[in-house]
């Protein structure tokens, strides 16, 4: 049920109560329960807080507060950060990518067919790579900026150290580590800053970093590397300068088998494995000045080589980057407390694409459908709920009507209990989600389609949370059969929920990998929270889980 790309682990650290949860798997469908005020709501309006940063230009990598349209107010960076004298906080986020080593350029594709060795050593590099990709936010004379970015890509660790910001919003100084090793940048080199965005070099947008063209950066890679072979590669250096971008690929290239634990030795091997033809000239100059690296001296050769993984992941970054803005605009948000039904509704002529996360829209969402999917929709409703929902148009206006399966006259929803105008924002959301196509690249890479969930069981009677559970596994189970993947984050204080997603493990309606449980725990002495994962077990019985959680603490 899962999808390649989905977001396995997320970790905060100094958010509210949040001090540090530690790596919290996430899974296709994932519980957050606790006592109120413990961090469970915190840790789900994350998601929405993201998506709205990345939706707007702004100020500062997270938008704490945005317009009246937007998701979650978390006031700001000061009333954000854990209140125990913390100066910055840090998100965490591992994920996997799909068909990694697969990006290859035209001329790094030429080179690798060139080399016999080398494409058989991109043939065994792994279809999918596991990214941990985590940034660290911290506040200077009032102003945001990205203090730390650190990338981990399989046995490989690059990390990027970012001072202040100027008074032109420029970022300040930067250090640049490899493996724990800095990498040697000049003060000339500094001059192209690390980070930019479009023409303008920022330190702000959360996901919005394009980490440097490498115009004067490679040049100066190169001149430092081939000032370091034996001299007499001079004349070789003219003719491969001509052909500036195919050294740039092989490097690019050696960088990568460098980055997935393949050694130097190795690589100089697969080199050297004779061509199946006879090499033109440049490819000759490319093998020899690669051998004559191993003429430096260990520590100089290392620092090249580390160089080379720099040059791979600058070619990569924009994957991981455009992999996160995907995963959170993709995000769907529903708060605790949905819009009250009205009788009538006035009838707009705008084009709705979602439901908003309140529910202020679900009228005109509803009555922009198509007859078809009305039809589908009102079936699907009446197989889970026992209802059926009817859109009436009179004039200039909209109502929307309740039919029980059971018989009786379509009545008002706003004549019916408060429980329908509450639950029926989270099923429209939910079989829309599962059954309109999504982007290309969503389903090309597995990306899922993730909706966060404020206490879906607010106003319902338990027999309807489990019905509503059991519309939750059947999304789940319509998005797969169209091609893509839900991610469902559920904060809940419904035992009903609960049990009921153990009982669907036991019937065999459910994997027990595919749901997790999420305890929140506040420490009243210190005002931090623990937070503890759980599971079910093959049988649907809760495992570590805390005797009388869902009772009073004095019982």
């Amino acid at each position: 049920m899962k999808g390649v790309g989905s977001l396995d682990k997320i970790q905060i650290k100094n958010i509210r109560s949040l001090k540090d949860t530690g790596q919290v798997a996430l899974s296709p469908i994932t519980l957050l329960v606790g006592e109120n005020s413990s961090g469970k709501s915190t840790f789900l309006r994350l998601f929405p807080l993201i998506k709205q940063s990345i939706s707007k230009r702004t100020d500062g990598p997270l938008l704490w507060a945005g317009d009246v349209d937007d998701y979650v107010d978390f006031g700001s960076f000061a009333e954000t950060i854990t209140n125990d004298g913390s100066t910055a906080m840090t998100l965490y986020f591992s994920f996997p990518i799909s068909k990694f080593g697969t990006y290859l350029t035209y001329r790094e594709t030429r080179i690798s067919r060139s080399f016999p060795g080398l494409k058989k050593l991109t043939n065994n590099i792994p279809d999918q790579a596991d990214v941990q990709y985590s940034i660290t936010i911290s506040q200077d004379n009032g102003h945001e900026y990205i203090s730390q970015l650190e990338v981990r890509l399989y046995q490989s660790q690059f990390k990027f150290l970012l001072s202040p910001p100027s008074k032109k919003r420029r970022p300040g100084g930067e250090t640049i580590c490899v493996d724990a090793k800095q990498i040697p940048y000049d003060s000339d080199m500094k001059k192209e800053r690390l980070l930019h965005y479009g023409t303008e070099f920022v330190a702000s947008d959360i996901f919005g970093y394009t980490l440097p063209a490498l115009s004067s950066v490679v040049d100066k890679l190169m001149q430092e590397i081939f000032d370091g072979v034996p001299a007499d590669i001079d004349e070789d250096e003219f003719v491969l300068r001509r052909y500036h971008d195919y050294p740039i690929s092989l490097m690019r290239l050696i960088g990568q088998y460098l980055c997935f634990g393949i050694t130097w030795e190795n690589i100089c091997m697969a080199l050297t494995e004779k061509a199946q033809e006879e090499s033109d000239m440049t490819e000759m100059l490319l093998l020899k000045f690669v051998l004559r690296l191993g003429e430096l001296p260990e520590e100089r050769l290392q620092e090249i080589l580390s160089a080379f993984k720099l040059l791979f992941f600058y070619s990569f970054f924009s994957e991981i980057e455009e992999y996160l803005n995907t995963y959170f605009r993709q995000v769907h948000y529903i708060a605790p407390l949905r819009a009250t039904a009205e009788r009538y509704y006035r009838l707009r002529n705008l084009a709705i694409d979602e439901v908003d996360y309140q529910g202020k829209n679900l009228a005109m969402f509803l009555s922009g459908l198509s007859e078809a999917r009305m039809r589908k929709f009102q079936s699907w409703t009446r197989e889970y709920f026992g209802f059926s929902v009817i859109v009436d148009k009179k004039g200039g206006h909209l109502s929307v009507k309740i039919a029980l399966t059971d018989g009786g006259n379509p009545v008002n929803m706003s004549d019916t209990g408060f429980g329908y105008s509450q639950i029926l924002p989270i099923i429209t959301q939910l079989w829309d989600l599962s059954t309109n196509p999504r982007p290309m690249r969503s389903r090309r890479e597995k990306i899922p389609l993730v909706i966060a969930i404020e206490q879906p069981e607010l106003h319902l009677h338990p027999a309807l949370q489990a019905k509503l559970a059991k519309a939750f596994l059947s999304s789940i189970q319509l998005a797969k059969e169209n091609g893509y993947f839900l991610q469902l984050i559920i904060e809940t204080h419904s035992e009903t929920i609960v049990n009921y997603f153990g009982m669907a493990i036991a019937n065999g309606n459910l994997q027990k990998e595919d749901v997790s449980v999420v305890l929140f725990d506040k420490n009243l002495r210190t005002k931090h929270t623990q937070v503890q994962s759980s599971s079910y077990d093959q049988n649907g019985f809760l495992l570590d889980w805390p005797i009388g959680f869902f009772a009073p603490k004095e019982w």
